[in-house]
């Protein structure tokens, strides 16, 4: 199934509708095309998108781990990692910048965007994390 995702999330079907929709768009169309691959291996839409965002988390050992994350173009080039920051503190400057979700992936580094945008109130809060 991870490989079946992997081929439909890079195919030019899914790039044109992540294109078509934009960034509000994204979730929609990633979980379309999840449930696309539920079907096309007997699994119903509810438990099929599960089965393939929480894969990780399925697996018994470390190698399995890693092959599931060497399968799956989105896990593959995760460049998560833990940061500790704590209230008050600035904002580090990360190595690598965020991507908007437009045509062009235009790149921005965190603290530039909370230093020069006045839609965010000072003090700002970010929160992230993924269920997966």
């Amino acid at each position: 199934m991870l490989i079946r995702e992997n081929e439909l999330r890079l195919s030019q079907e899914c790039q044109i509708q992540h294109l078509r929709y934009g960034q509000e768009g994204y979730p929609t169309v990633s979980l379309n095309m999840q449930k696309r691959v539920a079907a096309e291996f007997g699994f119903d839409d509810m438990i099929g998108p599960e089965l393939l965002q929480c894969a990780e988390t399925l697996t018994v050992s470390e190698e399995q781990v890693n092959e599931v994350r060497s399968i799956s173009f989105y896990r593959k080039y995760n460049r998560l990692k833990e940061v500790s920051i704590e209230i008050g503190d600035v904002v580090p400057r990360l190595r690598y910048p965020l991507h908007f979700l437009d045509h062009k992936l235009s790149p921005i580094r965190l603290d530039e965007l909370i230093s020069c945008s006045t839609t965010f109130p000072l003090p700002s809060v970010i929160y992230a994390g993924s269920y997966s």
